[in-house]
């Protein structure tokens, strides 16, 4: 199958939410060491924010902010990565060649997770996948890029704050 020189697709992501398995910091060495062999050599243990909102009318709330463990592995070229929490892992790549490539990398990582008696997710039901494609937007020359894409999408405003 022929490839693009230059990608339509600058970024991809996928995810995999699953029921919560506890505690993940005990799988954390052997999950490792199989991302080592894979190519993902940079580890970090960061601290997450999950941050729920309550929106009524206009006004938006802060209604919960929680703390978690969100353990990072870094591919050795810098393009890709994947997450790992308690409920989730989320791959995202910026180095994007194909739907073909961009699934089999993610498949390996899913299954140097999820795989043996070590596998974060043994037990865990798989409750949404997704899957968030970002377009290469070049506009014409004399173009603006907001004559392409509609508003929502073009991120916030802050003029008026």
């Amino acid at each position: 199958m022929p490839r693009f020189k230059h990608p339509p697709v600058i970024h991809a992501l996928a995810q995999v939410v699953f029921t919560q398995v506890l505690p993940l910091s005990e799988k954390i060495a052997n999950i490792q060491g199989r991302l080592l062999k894979a190519g993902y050599p940079y580890f970090e243990n960061q601290q997450a924010i999950n941050l729920s909102i309550r929106i009524s009318g206009d006004v938006v709330a802060p209604e919960n902010r929680v703390g978690t463990s969100r353990f990072q592995f870094l591919h050795r070229n810098r393009t890709s990565v994947m997450w790992l929490t308690s409920n989730s892992i989320v791959f995202a790549i910026s180095a994007y060649e194909d739907y073909e490539h961009f699934a089999g990398v993610f498949r390996m990582l899913v299954d140097a997770v999820m795989a043996g008696s070590e596998g974060v997710t043994e037990g865990a039901l798989i409750q949404r996948v997704g899957l968030r494609f970002t377009d290469r937007i070049v506009p014409a020359s004399g173009d603006e890029i907001d004559a392409y894409v509609a508003p929502g999408l073009l991120g916030f405003s802050f003029s008026d704050v």
